[in-house]
């Protein structure tokens, strides 16, 4: 009996490896996570001009032209409020050109951290090498605003 377990064991796991061993006919990636910024430790800003997180450059030369395919580009963060009535706003922030993108804002009066998330912000982005990183910012002065966490996601 134990020799056939055995046997019916090891034919199994060598059928699983010819399984595993081809690559499909055709493969291809939907959906690319670039994981901008993961923190245990929450940077915050309590001021409504907001704080540049370059400090540590995000990502590093960002093209377009990289990413034959790209039909879309979501930006999610994970973010805190540090009063309900306040606003806790990131922003995807091109520091190449000193500007924030188009439609990468995010707001949220969430007093505990949650995820939000934008529409498609691909035509937001130049076809250039850009430094992404995020601003933080509050909507009242003195509030604090803090992230943990911010993605983005190339969708093909």
């Amino acid at each position: 009996m134990i020799r056939f377990l055995s046997k019916t064991l090891f034919a199994s796991f060598v059928l699983l490896l010819s399984a595993c061993s081809e690559p499909p006919a055709t493969s291809s990636i939907d959906e690319f996570r670039i994981e901008l910024f993961n923190s245990t430790g929450s940077p915050f800003t309590d001021s409504t001009g907001g704080r540049i997180l370059d400090e540590n450059i995000l990502y590093r030369n960002f093209n377009l032209s990289n990413y034959s395919g790209l039909t879309e580009i979501i930006f999610d963060a994970n973010l805190e409020s540090g009063n309900a009535n306040s606003n806790c706003i990131v922003e995807l922030y091109d520091l190449t050109n000193g500007r924030v993108l188009e439609e990468s804002i995010l707001e949220s009066n969430c007093t505990e951290f949650c995820w939000i998330e934008s529409t498609n912000i691909l035509r937001a982005f130049p076809f250039q090498d850009i430094d992404l990183t995020i601003r933080l910012r509050t909507s009242n002065q003195g509030t604090s605003a803090l992230i943990k966490g911010a993605n983005l996601y190339l969708i093909f």
